[in-house]
């Protein structure tokens, strides 16, 4: 077993990692919420409806980092248990189990939030988010074990012997989650894109690595958390703290990127060969008239002889797709008629 860190030097570790994580997730909550309310009239409330969720999300974080500076406070200046050590060693100290309670609530929160935008993706599809459901059900009946054992460890015992083989079953199934619905996503928007536009996906592939980037980053966290704990080093704290706000910042960040695209999409222009009309009543645009350039930088091999600017059914999916993305409801340009109209 590791002791290169001690317990109370983890703790503090833990407890200036976690504040940091928060402060930078209370400054991207605010960015949210900014932009939101500066959102076009016609989806500004259906991003309000998603406020809750963030919102939600914030309020658990803001408890864990509570709960952390109270168990600082009873370790260092009022010495509970005689000393910091010896306070930390209580695996059943009421702060100890809340700080477990947080995470593991946490962690639901942000999976379910994946997991409805996959059922949304997907054209509300039941069976496609089924055994992501079961996984988030499965781990939740998990941790709650987890929380028993560790609210009935004796004083002393340690966190590397209390429930080790439920605590990484826990951490294996949500980063298997994460990665599951993350992967379907990207899998569906890829799918769809590349039989729309018939092979060419260029265009499109920033919107992918918006759900690519942010599963990564929660995935590596939850990993960061399970190969310190698997190892036994005290390591572990930080990193399995880190996991509360780490899930609001994830959530966050691929709102903001959502919006920032939505606002680029909306700016897209269509350049023809030759004049063509403004709408396409739902049919592909034919490959050999038009090319799309997106204001993201990217641009298709051919160059246009004469441009002229048109909004077609190309940048409505992409809006409304970005809008499904960040937990809306399924539309008329939604992925699952798409597919139906490429069929």
């Amino acid at each position: 077993m590791g002791t290169a860190i001690s317990l109370p030097n983890g703790e503090l570790i833990s407890l200036g990692l976690t504040t940091f994580l928060y402060g930078l997730f209370f400054a991207l909550f605010f960015v949210t919420v900014i932009m939101t309310f500066y959102l076009r009239e016609s989806t500004r409330q259906l991003h309000i409806k998603i406020l809750p969720v963030p919102f939600l999300m914030l309020l658990v974080a803001t408890a864990h980092l509570v709960v952390l500076w109270i168990r600082a406070v009873q370790a260092f200046i009022v010495q509970k248990g005689g000393s910091a050590l010896a306070f930390y060693d209580d695996l059943s100290d009421a702060t100890s189990v809340a700080r477990v309670i947080c995470l593991v609530i946490q962690c639901i929160l942000g999976d379910f939030v994946i997991i409805w935008r996959l059922y949304v993706v997907y054209g509300k599809r039941l069976w496609v988010v089924l055994p992501a459901l079961i996984l988030v059900t499965s781990y939740t009946v998990v941790g709650s074990v987890a929380i028993l054992y560790i609210q009935r460890a004796r004083p002393g015992t340690n966190i590397f012997t209390v429930a080790k083989s439920w605590i990484t079953a826990y951490f294996s199934m949500t980063m298997s989650t994460n990665l599951m619905c993350s992967g379907a996503i990207a899998a569906r928007i890829f799918y769809v894109w590349k039989s729309q536009t018939r092979g060419n996906v260029r265009p499109y592939w920033g919107i992918v690595a918006i759900i690519i980037e942010s599963s990564a980053l929660y995935a590596l966290g939850v990993l960061a958390a399970l190969v310190s704990f698997v190892s036994g080093t005290n390591g572990q704290y930080p990193a399995v703290d880190a996991i509360v706000p780490l899930v609001g910042i994830v959530f966050c960040l691929i709102a903001i990127q959502i919006r920032l695209r939505a606002s680029l999409t909306s700016s897209t222009c269509i350049f023809s060969r030759e004049p063509v009309s403004t709408e396409t009543n739902g049919r592909r645009p034919r490959e050999n008239n038009s090319i799309a350039a997106i204001t993201t930088g990217e641009e298709f091999s051919d160059k246009p002889t004469r441009a002229i600017p048109m909004t077609i059914h190309v940048t409505r999916q992409t809006t409304h797709v970005l809008d499904c993305l960040d937990g809306g409801e399924p539309t008329p340009y939604s992925l699952s008629d798409i597919v139906k109209s490429s069929g």
